[in-house]
């Protein structure tokens, strides 16, 4: 298999976020990341606001690979829950943030997923810039991997070393690519001009995003209720404005225990 064997594009249609969902959550538990879920899944709230954007890379229209970048908003984006004293003094200066999440490749050999995640960085890349005229881009990364954002991507440390909860306590360092002054950064680095900035990408990558519906939303939280359960009030009220079906779902969800309960109670 080969780049040009495979078709990068955004999510399109609900099978396709499905079975990006399903890869991050392989590719997350073979690295010890999560533990098993019965659904196969792994998505936060997040992934259901509407300027969210999933990538993916498909070989015969199976995913093989996926990326999920998340805008920011009064919503915060995921790795707040841990850096959040980081990302604000970078909203305090007027910065447009948008985080890289969900990374997964089918692949467990680096050296073969490189070529991939490259692509894929490119797509974000122009996305962020271009399409969404963003700042920076951040990311929350295992310490194993900082060396390759910051030497081969011109990511910068922002945060130090902490325990990040949603994946098992594994440790994490914050990073950050400023897409305003890269270009100056790289000037006398090819390889790192190449990638960023050789040519565009088509125009085709970016369009026709799945537009979730609320059958959409319901349907993956009917899959994971604890998500939607979970979430933080300020989140499920914005879903719930963004999706109004869902506020009887999410009754129907916290009921549901209460119900169970009782029938055991009686019997």
């Amino acid at each position: 298999m080969t780049l040009e064997d495979l078709d990068f594009h955004v999510a399109r249609t609900r099978r396709e976020l499905e079975s990006a969902y399903g890869l991050v959550h392989t590719s997350y538990e073979r690295a010890g990341l999560v533990d098993a879920h019965g659904t196969g899944l792994r998505f936060g709230p997040h992934n259901f606001l509407p300027d969210t954007r999933t990538f993916v890379a498909t070989l015969h229209g199976d995913v093989v690979a996926t990326v999920t970048l998340v805008f920011d908003s009064p919503l915060g984006l995921p790795m707040d829950a841990v850096y959040g004293d980081v990302l604000g003094p970078l909203r305090a200066d007027g910065r447009r943030l948008v985080e890289v999440t969900m990374l997964a490749d089918r692949r467990a050999s680096g050296r073969r997923t490189l070529p991939i995640v490259l692509r894929l960085t490119k797509i974000l890349f122009d996305y962020a810039r271009e399409q969404a005229e963003s700042d920076d881009l951040v990311v929350a990364v295992h310490p194993r991997h900082q060396a390759f954002y910051e030497r081969l991507l011109y990511f910068e440390a922002i945060g130090e070393r902490r325990s990040y909860v949603s994946v098992r306590g594994n440790p994490a360092v914050a990073l950050r690519l400023d897409l305003i002054d890269v270009a100056e950064r790289c000037r006398d680095d090819a390889r790192v001009q190449r990638l960023y900035f050789s040519q565009p990408t088509p125009a085709e990558t970016f369009a026709d995003p799945l537009r979730l519906t609320d059958e959409d939303v319901i349907y993956f939280c009917r899959k994971r209720p604890e998500v939607l359960l979970d979430a933080p009030g300020p989140m499920r009220a914005a879903l719930e404005m963004a999706y109004p079906s869902l506020r009887a779902e999410c009754d129907a969800l916290t009921a549901a225990p209460v119900a169970a309960e009782a029938v055991g109670a009686d019997g």
